[in-house]
């Protein structure tokens, strides 16, 4: 009679879990195998509230604070991406990322309603490598928050008009910097000068602190950046070899 019990009672303790659901549940420790029968039935708890609200209407679409604490705890997102979200995405919508601990990838393409100083809040994401922030709204005002990031090794910038030369600059504490694509920015070649300068002059780069000695492949495609600014770029050779890779 135990046995047979037992199923019951797994129903009635998912059924209260889902019924008393709050973003700020904790699921620590719950199996992966087991939180997806909890999604399920979190799903087909959502479409039968949105039913009984509006018998004729289709259901909403799922919120994303359902989902939260099983993102959180149980699901170990690495690579997030986020393109072309429109309005779903804002400097809020940053501020929960911090919670997924092994993010490494996020891409951000065309989300235009992410502010400068929303980005600041990438910084807490400490497993963080690779960003893309292409064709987003940002300018100079955003690069020093993303300096914050200190284990970023790739960042794409293409299409941020708002980018110039000075904003580069802010990136040079980000040394373990191996992808860099600044195309369609407004970057000249004072720009290349600040890429560079720790490599031209290694003695001002006290304790290693500053430039991008890692650096293996640079986009600087429409830019503003002259054939006088590319020879600066391929007059550094390091061990005999260019610069890396340089696509203008």
């Amino acid at each position: 009679m135990g046995g047979r019990a037992v199923a019951p009672l797994r129903e009635l303790a998912l059924l209260e879990l889902c019924r008393s659901w709050r973003p700020s549940r904790s699921l620590a420790g719950l199996p992966a195998e087991l939180s997806r029968t909890v999604w399920d039935q979190l799903k087909a708890q959502h479409v039968r509230q949105a039913q009984q609200a509006a018998e004729d209407a289709p259901p909403p679409p799922i919120p994303c604070s359902l989902m939260f604490p099983l993102v959180r705890d149980v699901w170990r997102v690495s690579e997030l991406d986020l393109s072309d979200s429109g309005r779903w995405i804002t400097d809020h919508s940053l501020g929960a990322l911090v919670y997924l601990h092994g993010l490494k990838t996020l891409r951000l393409t065309m989300c235009r309603f992410v502010s400068d100083t929303g980005v600041a809040q990438l910084a807490r994401c400490v497993s963080l490598s690779t960003l893309d922030l292409s064709w987003t709204e940002l300018g100079d005002t955003a690069l020093p928050y993303l300096a914050g990031c200190r284990g970023l090794t790739s960042i794409n910038l293409t299409g941020l008009a708002g980018v110039t030369d000075r904003g580069v600059s802010a990136l040079l504490t980000l040394t373990g910097m191996r992808r860099l694509a600044l195309a369609a920015t407004s970057i000249g070649d004072v720009a290349l000068d600040y890429l560079t300068y720790y490599l031209r002059f290694p003695e001002a780069n006290t304790a290693g602190a500053y430039g991008f000695r890692r650096l293996q492949w640079l986009e600087l495609s429409n830019t503003r950046i002259t054939d006088a600014g590319v020879g600066k770029l391929t007059a550094i050779l390091e061990d005999g070899k260019p610069y890396g890779k340089v696509s203008c």
